[in-house]
């Protein structure tokens, strides 16, 4: 998935509630992740400015994704003073090769309940999807909810049991046809944060928020060129930042993510795995059943499956719940 302007913003106005500030906070990300385009005005009112390689790496990948990446996670939070960790089974990046799928070895002591921020952006509908794609129905089913499990457990056992903070941001049940081995829905968050004692600072849906303004992608075009020019380049002089046209929106009306922000205190463990199990809103995505559920809702957000009870919450003003049940 990738972090966005929702995501990075987040991340940003979640640390600096919970712990004022990043400058030496512990993150750890599930997935090698990467920031993408649209984050870059965020960026720069935080003090990181884009480098030549992050402005020649969107250029390259325009013409190939909507969502250009800028640069890597790891880049990005370590510039902006963050401790960084991520866990990746590709080991790109700098990240720790690592199966989420299976509980923490001892290699990640140095970890284990002493990270200030996980996230998971868009990871763990992908834990087991190997199982998802490979494996006959009887076998996938059981393999997929072990794997979740561990997913989930892993994240616990990671984060500061005295005011660590959990942020997961994942594709909403029958928004994403064809994603991820699994879908939630927003109330599997509720039911988790219950069983886990956590407390809930946010949970709510979000689309996802990869475009720029018309503003965003003068400022890019017009960064590049500075640039380059430091590096004894131009662009040529058919590129006029103030006069190009401004790139499609990709943003789809039907696709919606669900953001949960949780903070652990105590020592409370995590649920066993049949407890976790029967968490409402987790389902394993049925390859047959997926292009009839995306037909039946013309907007994910008007399912059935979203009407639950919510957490809204303006993160910078209050850092506290309202609950509202539909």
């Amino acid at each position: 998935m990738g972090i966005d302007r929702t995501g990075i913003s987040v991340i940003l106005a979640a640390v600096k509630l919970q712990h004022h500030g990043q400058r030496g906070v512990q993150i750890c990300e599930l997935g090698n992740q990467r920031v993408t385009k649209a984050t870059m005005t965020v960026l720069l009112e935080h003090g990181y400015t884009p480098d030549y390689y992050d402005l020649w790496s969107v250029l390259q990948s325009m013409a190939v994704t909507p969502s250009p990446a800028l640069a890597s996670g790891k880049k990005v939070f370590e510039r902006l003073g963050f401790r960084h960790t991520s866990l990746d089974i590709n080991g790109r990046d700098g990240a720790v090769l690592l199966d989420l799928s299976r509980p923490l070895n001892s290699s990640l002591k140095h970890l284990l309940g002493k990270c200030d921020v996980v996230t998971n952006f868009g990871t763990t509908e992908h834990v087991g999807e190997s199982e998802y794609i490979d494996e006959p129905q009887g076998y996938e089913k059981m393999d997929i909810w072990a794997a979740q499990y561990h997913a989930f457990r892993n994240i616990h056992n990671l984060v500061r049991s005295d005011g660590g903070m959990i942020i997961n941001m994942v594709p909403a049940a029958g928004c994403w046809p064809r994603h991820g081995a699994v879908e939630y829905e927003p109330r599997f968050f509720y039911s988790l944060a219950q069983a886990a004692g956590y407390e809930i600072r946010n949970l709510s849906l979000h689309r996802p928020d990869h475009d720029w303004s018309v503003e965003e992608e003068h400022l890019y075009w017009r960064l590049l060129r500075e640039t380059l020019a430091q590096q004894s380049y131009n662009l040529p002089d058919f590129i006029n930042p103030d006069a190009l046209p401004v790139m499609p929106n990709h943003a789809k009306e039907d696709q919606a993510n669900v953001l949960s922000i949780f903070v652990r205190r105590g020592f409370r463990t995590f649920p066993d795995q049949h407890t976790f199990l029967q968490s409402p809103g987790l389902h394993i995505k049925r390859k047959d059943q997926e292009a009839s559920d995306a037909e039946a809702h013309e907007s994910c957000l008007n399912s059935p499956r979203m009407r639950v009870p919510h957490c809204y919450v303006k993160m910078a003003e209050t850092g506290t719940c309202e609950m509202l049940r539909a």
